[in-house]
């Protein structure tokens, strides 16, 4: 488990910005769940919240800190913990940094391999409007997660290793893929720097040594940074490559610090930092060169954008003027008005010029925004992922090549001993790990694809995503009931899979035999609304795959006995309809005849009724009325 503070990039202190996207008010839905309000007593409304919380914030005008604390607390993949757990936590968290009874919204993200949540605090306290900025705050999260680990059986963070980048290198490294200055000093020029200094005998053998990798050392506050040569962004505290290169160890060794005369003439070297991906083979090399045009492109395409709005700007401006200019010109030539007449009318020009001045200012602001979003640049992980999505197998190999992939939690269900494959149709998104999400609950991680939860329809649809994917049968990870689920699931909805499982594979042939004796022959008009009905379900899956919240559908068959809830009927083509049955996460779709659909009528949508081998039992307490 892991709790740290968000820190506020420069410019974005807005609570409204920090709740959406936590919230994930402008996604498609599938990154957060479980939003919860807490300390606001008017409502359980976000947008209520934002007003609110804007309205304590605007009481304080004496800090002109950031007002708001973004919590973000992460588990192990291993981890098997409840909603509720989690919200525990958030509680306790907020409690040790002071801020318990601060306004707050939070949500669980689904987003990353390590479910986490993310907690967007009011830092101005309501009752004494003083901004309260925690003490300490990275130490008392750090002795939280100890505690719930054991209270809740948590897995234990061992942290990060001396070897490892640390910090935001290594935040950087894996949200873009590409490797960091800091993260490259440490892997490839360290060893040599470290024997370098210790054959230094003086400053100018070390600056010379320094600068063979296109690197250089500067003083900087109270210690040393290692920075690029060619660019002096690029750069990093000295001391991290290790004690040997502290300030104080450097001058102990070669005296205190020289300049190195050559600076001016190293620079323009060839050598040093280049950025590259983190997962450097040969196909991944080429997917990256890439992506480096076509974000050269998108970067001259938004400049070349950007200056045409600056120069139409420019010369809207330049015509108003001038036409002001002109009008002024006009009224101080004209004999016939008086002084005041004349003060009027420049006032009024005045006023004219400034709104139209203003006007072409607030165009040219929606321009820039436009322009903004539309060129706007992408990570390596992001563009991979976006070519992925489109097809392309080269791109998600090169995502699940790469160094930092994390691994998945042993306690998983999940379908095992699969064969590396692309993305399938209906796949919603893919992350920077490389897996491939069908929905919410299913992912692709290549070898394996995983389920979130036991629902039908994902269990089915992880199923027909590992159909075909196999040699010696697919291995079914989890509980007896996922596994036994998985069987009949595959056997009723006849998906071409064979278990590893002797036992899973024998019930699964039962199911799947008992379902194709139970089908009866259809010839004529029968046969034709069969086919309608299967061209119906067909056409619901496949927009089910562009929007997340379409349950699963298949027809119903005789074996689907059981409580369901009633969702209405619809018009399928050739003049006949179909009544929907919500069952276990899935969609039943019944062919059905007039009389039966003038009897479901009198059924309210939404109802509970019995499914039965020979049709529907309904409510014993008739609904009145019809649902439109």
């Amino acid at each position: 488990m892991i709790a740290k503070r968000i820190p506020a990039k420069k410019g974005q202190g807005s609570y409204k910005q920090l709740a959406e996207y936590i919230t994930d008010r402008h996604g498609n839905g599938e990154k957060a769940s479980d939003v919860r309000i807490t300390n606001d007593a008017t409502s359980d409304d976000l947008d209520d919240l934002i007003f609110n919380v804007q309205r304590v914030q605007a009481g304080n005008t004496r800090s002109k800190a950031n007002k708001n604390f973004h919590l973000m607390i992460s588990f192990n993949p291993n981890d098997k913990i409840s909603v509720e757990q989690i919200h525990q936590i958030e509680d306790e968290a907020c409690k040790a940094l002071g801020l318990d009874h601060h306004q707050r919204v939070s949500a669980i993200h689904h987003d990353t391999d390590n479910l986490h949540i993310h907690v967007a605090i009011n830092k101005v306290d309501p009752k004494t409007l003083n901004n309260v900025d925690p003490s300490h705050g990275h130490y008392k999260l750090q002795s939280l997660c100890a505690e719930m680990e054991k209270r809740y059986g948590l897995e234990v963070d061992k942290g990060k290793s001396s070897q490892e980048v640390g910090g935001k290198a290594s935040d950087m490294e894996v949200h873009s893929g590409v490797q960091s200055f800091k993260g490259w000093a440490k892997r490839e020029i360290k060893p040599s720097l470290v024997l370098a200094l210790e054959s230094s005998k003086g400053w100018g053998d070390f600056h010379k040594a320094l600068s063979s990798h296109g690197v250089e050392i500067a003083p900087r506050g109270a210690g040393f940074v290692l920075r690029d040569i060619n660019n002096h962004d690029l750069s990093m505290k000295a001391s991290d490559l290790g004690r040997a290169f502290s300030k104080s160890s450097i001058e102990a060794k070669l005296g205190e610090y020289q300049a190195n005369p050559q600076a001016k003439q190293n620079q323009g070297s060839a050598k040093g930092y280049k950025a590259k991906p983190m997962n450097n083979r040969h196909e991944a090399n080429k997917l990256f060169a890439e992506y480096q045009k076509q974000m050269r492109e998108r970067k001259a395409e938004k400049q070349n954008a950007l200056k045409a709005i600056r120069d139409e700007r420019f010369a809207r401006e330049s015509a108003i003027k001038r036409e002001s200019s002109r009008r002024r010109g006009a009224i101080k030539q004209d004999l016939t008005l008086g002084r005041r007449t004349k003060r009027r009318t420049y006032q009024q020009i005045g006023a004219e010029t400034a709104a139209q001045l203003a006007e072409v200012r607030k165009e040219a602001q929606e321009a820039r925004r436009v322009v903004h979003e539309s060129t706007g640049t992408t990570t390596w992980s992001q563009w991979l992922a976006q070519e992925a999505l489109a097809g392309r197998d080269e791109a998600l190999q090169a995502l699940r090549g790469q160094k930092h992939r994390p691994q998945r939690g042993d306690r998983e269900q999940r379908l095992e001993g699969l064969d590396e494959a692309g993305v399938k149709a209906g796949a919603s998104r893919v992350n920077r790990s490389g897996d491939v999400f069908y929905g919410k609950a299913v992912r692709d991680r290549g070898s394996e694809v995983s389920v979130e939860q036991a629902e039908e329809g994902d269990v089915a649809k992880a199923l027909s995503v590992a159909a075909g994917r196999y040699k010696e049968g697919i291995e079914v990870v989890g509980d007896d009931a996922f596994k036994a689920a998985a069987a009949r699931i595959a056997g009723e909805h006849g998906v071409p899979v064979t278990f590893s499982d002797e036992r899973l594979e024998a019930v699964r042939k039962a199911v799947s035999d008992a379902r194709e004796k139970g089908a009866t022959p259809r010839h004529g008009k029968a046969a034709e609304r069969t086919q309608a009905v299967r061209d119906y379900i067909e056409k619901r899956n496949a927009a089910r795959d562009k929007t997340s919240n379409i349950f699963y559908h298949r027809e119903k068959q005789e074996a689907d006995t059981g409580v369901a809830k009633y969702r209405g009927q619809r018009n399928i083509e050739g003049g006949g309809k179909v009544a929907l049955y919500e069952r276990k996460g899935e969609m039943l779709v019944a062919s059905i005849s007039p009389t039966e659909a003038a009897r479901l009528k009198r059924t309210k949508v939404g109802a509970t009724v019995e499914l039965t081998r020979q049709g529907v039992r309904q409510e014993t307490t008739r609904n009145k009325g019809v649902e439109r």
